[in-house]
């Protein structure tokens, strides 16, 4: 994958693992899971808000893979879809 590359549907078929629905110390609300293919490999996906699904659940991603995301002051995230103006679906 190329960093910033827009990925157009990225099926997870073993579900959403370690989902964790948090709000920062802002108060904005946010979602981060792994998504895991039917490989094995994983990445992780953000998303502003708290979404609609529940840890296990198989979903569909289509965001934006960043290899590098900085978020000040000191957070740097490595590898992770931003699925904030994507979508994250579940699929049955």
């Amino acid at each position: 994958m190329q960093p910033n590359e827009i990925l157009s549907g990225y099926p997870n078929r073993r579900g959403a693992l370690h989902l964790e629905f948090r709000t920062s110390k802002r108060g904005n609300d946010y979602t981060t899971f792994k998504l895991v293919d039917s490989k094995g490999a994983s990445m992780t996906v953000y998303s502003r808000g708290h979404l609609p699904i529940s840890s296990g659940q198989s979903v569909t991603v289509k965001g934006r893979y960043n290899k590098v995301t900085h978020v000040p002051p000191k957070w740097t995230f490595h590898n992770q879809i931003d699925a904030t103006d994507g979508a994250v679906e579940a699929t049955k």
